[in-house]
C-alpha cells in the first residue's frame, strides 16, 4: 500500500475513496480507499456446484477484485481436508 505522506509522486489517494482511481499513476492504495469490485454470493447454476461468489460487472485485465483474508494451510492440511470432503461428497475441485 502506498502512504501518501511518503509517496508523493504517484498521487496516491488523490482521487476520491469508493469509487475507481482515474488520475493517480499507481494502484497501491486500493485496499485503504476500498475500491474493490462490488461481489455477489449467489447459489451456482452448474448442477450440484453449490454457491460461488460473482461480479457484479464484468471484469477487464488487471482490475483489482478484492483482498484475500482467507486461511492459508499448508499443501498436507489441504490434502487431509480434501480426504473428509471426499468422504462426504462434499469436494468442490
Amino acid at each position: 500500500e502506498c502512504d501518501p505522506d511518503l509517496c508523493r509522486t504517484c498521487g496516491a489517494c488523490t482521487d476520491p475513496a469508493n469509487q475507481p482511481a482515474t488520475t493517480q499513476m499507481c494502484r497501491n492504495d486500493n485496499i485503504g480507499m476500498r475500491r474493490h469490485c462490488h461481489l455477489l454470493l449467489a447459489k451456482s447454476s452448474i448442477e450440484d456446484a453449490g454457491w460461488g461468489v460473482y461480479t457484479k460487472h464484468a471484469l477487464k485485465k488487471g482490475d483489482f477484485v478484492h483482498e484475500y483474508v482467507g486461511e492459508v494451510i499448508s499443501q498436507e492440511e489441504a490434502e487431509r481436508r480434501g480426504r473428509i470432503y471426499d468422504k462426504g461428497n462434499r469436494s468442490y475441485l
